[in-house]
């Protein structure tokens, strides 16, 4: 669009959307999200299929819809809203519904339309960055601070502190109320109770002294939120950890303006705050978050080197060792790139050093005085060397990477795309480039090399969080570089928009990134409840990755950063390929039939099939074990729902004949806590080879899984079923 400028020369301004294109955006965006509204339901019946819709859109839910078809007219003014037209991909999941058939467009509904609505959103708009206001690092990091502790609100939700946060936090309370580390009376006094109310377990280092109970875990994370933790307990002390991600986006603002210019640095501050892992890990207490700190205070030094940052620099990187020994390499780097900055100056060198060196020596008489060894390995015992191997790090670093569950795949793409900029940061400076890329490789490299290389129970990608600056500074080169193409501009937009979308996803249902020990991604399935949709993502877990399926995608990440229209051909092979070589159905017939199940009662409408829920016939799944049952054995399925109502549960099994022998097994429904009684149980007898037991759940029952004892025999379960009783 060309309007007149007030000396009465003509300038270009915003593009401005044409007005039947952006009424067909506004429409479409509306109804694609009411139409997630409804819960589309294809489900496998005893004799035949069962499809239709349950479930009404909420008033809230018309209301977002609505507010957001507003924000697209309003943008409409400022931008081309094009891209809003794929919101109709919401009406799509109507047809199989409707008609039985089509099922794949099951995954256009519900939560992926509130994550494609962020991804059209910051395409549409990725425009507009250059003309936002140019921030002081001091209000970026405020306004991150801000946002950081709000989000707060929601992360980690109701299941509160998991993996090794419960243990820095006793940790932070010992150091506080004894001055020490051990943990013997925390434990004895149950002091976890003050934030979870699971029976922790202690992590206890193998060589503690008797009578006491040192962790594995170094006490440099819990020295350093034990302040938050006196004011607030957990709260405090994530509150501690957002302030210290709350500086680093402060100092990537500084250094990327510095680097390049006050776009890029908008850029990476909108990026950092709003649309990467930091907001996710600014409230988890792991060491690995306040390792971006060293990082980021690094990067600073480097674009200029004034006392203070040198003196934040030195304090930080001096800190790591005592985080965790696994960042002393980063230390080391980091260290030397500062030293050999510029002209070489013995007091910076001696700034750097002495702090770094104090330190490393004063982990060494900790570990000598607690464990009786002055090495960095002494609190994890024996057992050190076989969990960490260099041999891993191809196998765990490409996890790191592309693992469908704890990778930057689906957690933050747009990290993973942003390394095409390290070519444009080296041609700024080659220096800050080699560090951000060694930088980065230490991380992958150490991070992979653990045999758990995933980090236990945390966020996905734990062991690369140290490493978001140098990623974030490589996102904001390639904005910044004059010759990328504005495809891959739109490219780098979506994969932002998708994190900010990730974002809100997370704090709407914080357990869809936690850890799942069964290798499947728990984002996909809130995507895609009743979809397999895992077959298009390498997993890595338990040695089951497809290595053509990673191989495709980074062949397909890299195509998206020198021609996205190029990497359409690797997607479609590796669609091709997941399609047709997996031996499983698209739709998960147990998680069809029991989410439509669930929903029975909720407006139902059918279009196909038998509309009686005893009709449904749901075989549970046993997962990977073989249950192959011996004396003495015990085994548990996959955990699973179900919801109230009267159910009939059918076990079809071998066993065994043995003399004397009559009750050679039992399998049961059990939650949580074994030592409840089950909601149901089964004896498993000799003469027989099936059996059946009614029960009744008075309420919706989750995490609910089976549990198969043996007895007396050797017993083989062949399947094991749940069908809704007549009403």
């Amino acid at each position: 669009m060309i309007r007149r400028a007030g000396g009465g020369g003509l300038v270009h301004s915003s593009p401005v959307t044409a007005p039947r294109t952006r009424l067909l955006a506004t429409l479409l965006t509306a109804a694609g999200l009411i139409a997630g509204g409804f819960d589309a339901h294809v489900a496998p019946q005893i004799h035949g299929l069962w499809h239709g819709v349950t479930g009404v859109p909420s008033t809230e839910r018309i209301a977002a819809s609505l507010l957001a078809a507003a924000f697209v007219w309003w943008l409409g003014g400022r931008a081309s809203v094009r891209p809003f037209l794929w919101m109709g991909a919401g009406l799509l999941p109507l047809l199989p519904a409707g008609t039985g058939v089509g099922a794949a467009a099951l995954f256009f509904s519900g939560f992926s339309m509130i994550l494609l609505f962020a991804v059209l959103t910051a395409i549409a708009a990725r425009g507009l960055i250059p003309e936002s206001a140019t921030l002081d690092p001091a209000v970026a990091g405020l306004i991150a601070f801000t946002f950081f502790v709000f989000v707060g609100r929601y992360l980690p939700g109701p299941a509160g502190p998991q993996g090794d946060e419960p243990h820095y936090l006793l940790i932070a309370e010992s150091l506080l109320e004894d001055g020490d580390v051990d943990l013997k009376n925390q434990f004895d006094e149950r002091a976890f109770s003050k934030f979870t109310s699971a029976d922790l377990e202690p992590h206890t280092a193998p060589r503690s002294p008797a009578g006491k109970l040192y962790a594995i875990h170094t006490p440099g994370l819990s020295a350093l939120i034990a302040p938050g933790y006196a004011a607030g307990g957990f709260a405090g002390a994530r509150a501690v950890v957002s302030a210290i991600l709350a500086a680093v986006v402060a100092l990537l603002f500084f250094t990327t303006r510095s680097l390049f210019d006050a776009r890029a640095a908008n850029f990476v501050f909108l990026l950092a705050t709003f649309a990467s892992p930091l907001p996710i890990y600014a409230n988890s207490v792991f060491p690995d978050s306040a390792a971006t700190l060293p990082v980021a205070a690094t990067l600073a030094c480097l674009v200029a080197p004034h006392p203070a940052l040198i003196a934040l620099a030195s304090t930080s990187i001096a800190s790591l060792p005592w985080l965790h020994p696994r960042f002393l390499p980063v230390a080391l780097l980091l260290a030397l790139a500062i030293t050999l900055r510029g002209r070489f100056s013995i007091l910076r060198a001696v700034g750097m050093w002495l702090p770094l060196l104090v330190s490393i020596a004063g982990l060494l008489f900790h570990f000598h005085d607690l464990f009786g060894r002055a090495s960095l390995s002494a609190a994890y015992g024996p057992g050190f060397s076989s969990d960490v191997s260099v041999l891993r790090i191809p196998w765990g670093g490409s996890a790191l990477l592309l693992d469908r569950q704890f990778g930057l795949l689906l957690f933050s793409p747009v990290l993973l795309l942003g390394l095409a900029g390290a070519s444009r940061a080296w041609a700024r400076d080659r220096q800050i480039a080699t560090t951000l890329v060694v930088a980065a490789l230490f991380f992958v490299g150490v991070g992979g090399s653990f045999s758990m290389w995933w980090g236990g129970a945390s966020a996905p990608a734990r062991f690369l969080i140290g490493a978001t600056p140098a990623l974030l500074l490589f996102c904001g080169a390639l904005w910044h570089a004059p010759q990328t193409r504005d495809d891959v501009r739109a490219v780098i937009a979506a994969a932002s928009g998708y994190g900010a979308g990730l974002l809100l996803l997370a704090c709407m249902a914080p357990r869809a990134l936690h850890n799942r020990a069964d290798g499947e991604s728990g984002l996909l399935r809130l995507l895609a409840p009743v979809l397999d949709a895992d077959r298009f993502f390498p997993g890595f877990v338990n040695d089951s990755t497809s290595l053509t399926i990673a191989l495709l995608w980074g062949v397909a990440l890299i195509a998206a950063m020198v021609r996205p229209a190029v990497a359409l051909v690797p997607v479609a092979a590796l669609v091709a390929v997941a399609t047709f070589g997996s031996t499983r159905p698209l739709v998960d017939p147990f998680q069809a039939s029991l989410r439509a199940l669930e929903a029975w009662e909720s407006h139902r409408r059918t279009f196909g099939g038998s509309d009686r829920a005893d009709d449904f016939l749901l075989e549970i799944p046993l997962g990977n074990a073989s249950w192959n049952l011996t004396p003495q054995t015990r085994l548990y399925s996959p955990r699973f729902s179900l919801p109230p109502g009267p159910w009939t549960l059918r076990v079809a099994f071998q066993a065994d004949r043995t003399p004397d022998a009559l009750n050679v097994g039992r399998l049961a429904i059990v939650g949580d806590d074994d030592a409840a009684t089950p909601f149901v149980a089964a004896a498993l007898k000799v003469d027989a080879d099936v059996a059946t037991e009614p029960f009744t759940l008075d309420t919706h029952q989750r995490r609910l899984r089976l549990r198969a004892d043996g007895f007396q025999s050797r017993i083989r379960i062949l399947k094991v079923t749940l069908q809704p009783a007549a009403p």
